[in-house]
């Protein structure tokens, strides 16, 4: 999955996969990295993406 290859090569990114499914079940997700469902609601995805940029 292209998410575990760019948390190996670069760790320091922030990962937020969004998908038209409405879980994480089947999605090997690395630690740390967000998931939100489709659709998304705007206000959802601008919380998510100020509280990732807030995660050290």
């Amino acid at each position: 999955m292209l998410a575990k290859v760019v948390r190996e090569h670069w760790p320091e990114t922030r990962i937020l996969m969004v998908s038209g499914r409405e879980h994480t079940e089947g999605f090997d997700l690395p630690n740390g990295a967000a998931f939100l469902s489709k659709p998304v609601a705007p206000a959802k995805l601008l919380e998510t993406v100020a509280q990732m940029m807030m995660v050290e």
